[in-house]
Formats: structure tokens, sequence, C-alpha cells
């Protein structure tokens, strides 16, 4: 079983921090779960990739390009 640490501890001869994902026998994973220093790890699904680029097909041509003036112009 599968599950992610809360807490740092000393499990199955191996340290673990918090956030540590780790696959241990399930009798101890859950006695672990029970006492509050880990919870079952759930893999998210993949998000399917999607574009996100909106309107570069159907943008006009670049603005010109314009310089400072006035009190913060470069000189």
């Amino acid at each position: 079983m599968k599950i992610e640490f809360t807490q740092a501890t000393f499990v199955s001869g191996e340290f673990a921090d918090i956030g540590t994902v780790l696959d241990i026998p399930s009798r101890e994973a859950e006695n672990l779960v029970a006492m509050g220093r880990a919870k079952k790890f759930i893999e998210a699904p993949a998000a399917p990739v999607e574009d996100r680029s909106i309107g570069l097909q159907d943008a006009p041509e670049a603005p010109e390009f314009t310089t400072r003036k006035g009190k913060f112009a470069k000189k």
C-alpha cells in the first residue's frame, strides 16, 4: 500500500521525511495512518494536455515599438 507521510518517522528500516511516498506492507501502512503519521497516497490522474495559446493564430501584426519620453527616458 502506498502512503504519504505527514510526519517524519522511521519505518521499515528507512527514514521517511514529510511528503515522502513509500510502498510498504498494508498492515504497517494502516497502523501509521491510524496513528496520524501518514495518509493514503492517491495518484492524481494525468491531466490532458490542451492548447492554451489563445489568439496567436488570429493576431494582427505587432504594434510599433515606442520609446520612453519625458522624465524617465534613457539618454
